[in-house]
C-alpha cells in the first residue's frame, strides 16, 4: 500500500522496532478484537495484555496504526468527495421527498462543518500571530511606560 507521496506504509510501520508478537497484538487491538480473544489467540494472560499498553513502543506503534488509518480515510474522502457531493446535489431533485430532504440535510451539515473548520483554523492562526516572546513583551511594556511617564518628569 502506498500513499500519494510514494512512501510505503509498511516501511513506516517497521520503523517502530517492536517484536512481531507486539505488532500482532497491536493490530488485533486496532481491529477491535476483544481482550479475551486476543489473550486466547496470542496465548497471553490478561496481565500481559495490560502490560502491552504500558509499553511506550507498543503505544507508539498503535499511534502509527491510527495515523495511517486516518490519513488513508482522508485520502479516500478527498478522492471521492466531489462525486459524493455531486450525487447529493442530484438527489435534491429526487421524486421522493425523504431522499431529497436527506440530501439537503447532508449538504447543509457538510457546509456547516466546513465553516466551523475554517473558523477554527482562522482562530488558531490569529492566536499564533498574536503570540509574542517574553522579551518582546518586556520591551513593549518599557516603551509604553516611557510614553506614559516622560523621562524629564523622572529627573526632578
Amino acid at each position: 500500500m502506498k500513499n500519494t507521496k510514494g512512501i510505503s506504509w509498511g516501511i513506516i510501520l517497521e520503523v517502530v522496532m517492536i517484536a512481531k508478537r507486539y505488532r500482532d497484538i497491536a493490530c488485533a487491538v486496532f481491529d477491535g478484537v476483544c481482550d479475551e480473544d486476543i489473550c486466547h489467540r496470542m496465548r497471553i494472560s490478561k496481565e500481559k495484555l495490560i502490560d502491552c499498553f504500558r509499553d511506550v513502543e507498543f503505544c507508539d506503534y498503535m499511534e502509527l496504526l491510527y495515523k495511517k488509518e486516518e490519513l488513508q480515510t482522508r485520502c479516500r474522502l478527498m478522492r471521492h468527495g466531489t462525486a459524493a457531493s455531486d450525487r447529493l446535489v442530484e438527489l435534491l431533485g429526487h421524486d421522493k421527498d425523504d431522499t431529497a430532504r436527506k440530501a439537503a440535510v447532508d449538504i447543509l451539515a457538510k457546509c456547516i462543518e466546513n465553516i466551523r473548520t475554517a473558523k477554527k483554523e482562522q482562530s488558531e492562526k490569529t492566536q499564533e500571530d498574536c503570540e509574542i516572546s517574553e522579551e518582546q513583551a518586556k520591551k513593549m511594556l518599557t516603551t509604553l511606560a516611557e510614553g506614559i511617564i516622560p523621562a524629564s518628569s523622572t529627573d526632578h
